[in-house]
């Protein structure tokens, strides 16, 4: 693997550390590949994937992400349920069976990922996004969930729905519909539930909205913590009909377990493997994970003229011939239609160190951005721009900023044009010659996002 994931110790220690290590040398890393679906351009931002303080799993639910009927969406069993194609063309088995790598079900906490449109409703039908545990394992479990589902127009735009999601996520603002629930082995439970979608009007418990964007954190421990023993349990995120309440939800989603939504997709073929350059969507379980960067450092008198690029969320099709630029998880579980890493890394966290030195002889105002040459990149960050470093507790502090670049944010007189905005609220940082400056930042990309997009040292204006 081009990175490791580390024990959750071991990471906070890493965390500490990394405010107070000595920078990387002064040197930019060009990247560069021949390969056909590479995106090796710019320079190495180079870091690690480290273990996410927050939960020990990820699963990602992300495609079919138009479904047309109720039914299963994504669940961490081995084979996914029968499910037809937009045309009614079933799924095959083939594409159905997840390649699995080491995962038997779930035993520690998990953050559920959700990304979906319910189109196809009749006259006056409504659906509910849920998600179901089963308890598969022989010790009983305390499941303690909390969510965010934000149910509203995909418009890659501050005060969107992913916007909503990616801010709340970030100032850990959760909704708990569910109280922390004991789960015999052998038993099941809904632990997260959105909203009615496709609803005639809003309200508390409905939306007009087809799309459900979220996030569902769940701590999962065993009842007798002196066993030694681990709970095992499988997800399932699933539609099941809008207008079932509370207890009603259950018996539903255990109906329709085995039956899967049919999918709304008209440019993805998910009885294909995609090929090696299509790129396609993140659906699957991993261990949930932080990417950090090294503390590098870089001299400002003697950066390019267009500033230094660091591509960020670069897949494996895409890092073919320079591996290490690479910031994607390997997943543990997942259907054949997708590929077998996290693709897009939406929502998930990256901590960034820059020092910046000047060996020149006059002070240089220098700018930390974000952007594209198109489409759309939305991030919500916290950002210090100072004389020292901070450590992940301390830029938790910082004020929450959030932002989209891309078209309406266009850099004039580059050619190509680039789409690009600020991290730093009060400008650009001045390094004094002789001097340095330092720039710790933490972000998420948002959803609906056009990934991989650029990190951007550059002369301030």
């Amino acid at each position: 693997m081009f990175a490791r994931l580390l024990p959750l110790a071991a990471t906070l220690a890493l965390f500490a550390a990394g405010a107070g290590s000595a920078p990387a040398a002064d040197r930019l890393i060009p990247l560069s590949s021949d390969a056909i679906c590479a995106k090796c351009t710019g320079y190495l931002l180079p870091g690690e994937l480290v273990r996410n303080p927050h939960t020990r799993y990820r699963v990602d639910s992300d495609l079919p992400e138009i479904f047309q009927t109720n039914g299963v969406l994504y669940t961490t069993y081995p084979v996914l349920p029968a499910f037809e194609m937009l045309d009614g063309t079933e799924v095959p088995l083939p594409m159905r069976t997840q390649r699995e790598i080491g995962f038997q079900g779930l035993d520690d906490s998990v953050e559920v990922f959700l990304y979906h449109l319910s189109r196809g409703t009749e006259e006056g039908e409504t659906r509910r996004v849920v998600v179901l545990v089963e308890n598969t394992g022989e010790v009983d479990a305390l499941v303690s969930p909390r969510q965010i589902f934000i149910a509203g127009p995909m418009s890659a735009h501050v005060g969107g729905a992913e916007s909503i999601l990616g801010e709340r996520l970030f100032l850990k603002d959760f909704d708990t519909p569910f109280e922390s629930l004991e789960l015999p082995a052998g038993e099941a439970a809904i632990i997260g539930h959105s909203v009615q979608l496709n609803a005639e009007e809003d309200g508390p418990d409905t939306s007009t909205a087809q799309f459900i964007n979220g996030t569902l954190r769940a701590d999962v421990e065993p009842l007798n913590s002196g066993s030694g023993e681990r709970p095992t349990l499988q997800l399932t995120v699933l539609a099941i009909p809008g207008g079932l309440q509370g207890a009603e939800m259950l018996p539903a989603a255990l109906e329709l377990k085995d039956i899967g939504a049919r999918s709304g997709e008209s440019y993805i073929d998910l009885a294909t493997p995609p090929t090696d350059c299509h790129v396609r969507r993140v659906v699957g379980t991993a261990y949930n994970k932080m990417w950090k960067s090294d503390p590098i450092s870089i001299d400002v008198s003697t950066l390019p003229a267009a500033g230094a690029d660091f591509p960020i969320a670069l897949p494996a099709n895409q890092t073919v011939g320079c591996e290490e630029a690479r910031q994607t998880v390997d997943l543990l579980l997942h259907p054949l239609y997708v590929h077998p890493d996290s693709i897009g890394n939406y929502q998930m966290e990256y901590l960034v160190h820059f020092t910046l030195t000047n060996s020149g002889t006059s002070a240089a105002p220098v700018d930390l951005r974000f952007g594209k040459e198109d489409a759309r990149i939305g991030l919500v960050w916290q950002v210090e721009a100072g004389e020292e470093l901070l450590d992940y507790e301390e830029i938790f502090t910082r004020p929450v900023e959030l932002n989209w670049a891309g078209h309406g944010a266009r850099t004039e007189g580059l050619e190509p044009p680039r789409y690009e905005l600020s991290f730093l609220p009060d400008g650009p940082v001045e390094v004094p010659p002789g001097g340095e400056k330092h720039i710790t930042l933490r972000f998420l990309i948002l959803g609906t996002s056009s990934l991989p997009f650029d990190l951007i040292v550059t002369e301030g204006e």
